[in-house]
């Protein structure tokens, strides 16, 4: 898939939006999602906040970190979180349309999950996370830009006391992003 994505980004205009070698990004992120299997009637609909950063060794590849926090309001009552902190990798299609930059986005790291249900218990949990995503980015000018992204992410860390061993999430996400590096002035 990544293969196919990548060409479809080179067989696009020249005059499209390429990261040069060498580019920081920086941005944060929030959006919505739901829940699939036991966490869905476990947990409710989740929220999600993020930030993340990453390095362009080459334009079309990025490596970084990307940290999640999924609130969920659980249909027992109480309030339950999960974090997540991967280890990722984002693939940009090169030549991409004018001001759009598509992208593909793999990771793997850590997930923590916490929840207070009510008679006042808390639990805990923690485990493995994976994440892919595909979004497009779109430039307001070369050193900034908002994105929309679909993502799916496992959090295998397991809530006991609701019956939950793991989520499952589908996410869309609005990101801003700053592009900081080589080519970019700020002045």
């Amino acid at each position: 898939m990544a293969a196919a994505w990548l060409a479809l980004g080179a067989c696009a205009a020249s005059a499209g939006t390429d990261v040069a070698d060498g580019v920081w990004l920086a941005g944060v992120d929030a959006g919505a999602g739901m829940a699939f299997g036991p966490a869905r009637a476990a947990l409710g609909r989740p929220l999600l906040l993020g930030g993340q950063l990453f390095y362009h060794p080459r334009g079309e590849r990025g490596l970084g970190l990307q940290v999640d926090r999924v609130f969920f309001q659980p249909k027992s009552g109480g309030k339950a979180t999960a974090t997540t902190l991967l280890l990722a990798s984002r693939l940009n299609a090169r030549g991409a349309f004018a001001r759009y930059l598509p992208y593909l986005l793999l990771g793997a790291g850590y997930a923590e999950s916490g929840a207070e249900v009510s008679g006042g218990f808390t639990d805990r949990g923690s485990g493995l996370a994976l994440a892919l995503g595909v979004g497009v980015e779109r430039f307001s000018t070369e050193r900034f830009s908002l994105g929309l992204e679909a993502r799916l992410l496992r959090a295998s860390a397991p809530l006991g006391r609701l019956g939950v061993s793991g989520a499952t999430l589908a996410a869309l996400t609005l990101r801003l992003n700053a592009w900081l590096g080589p080519g970019r002035s700020y002045f």
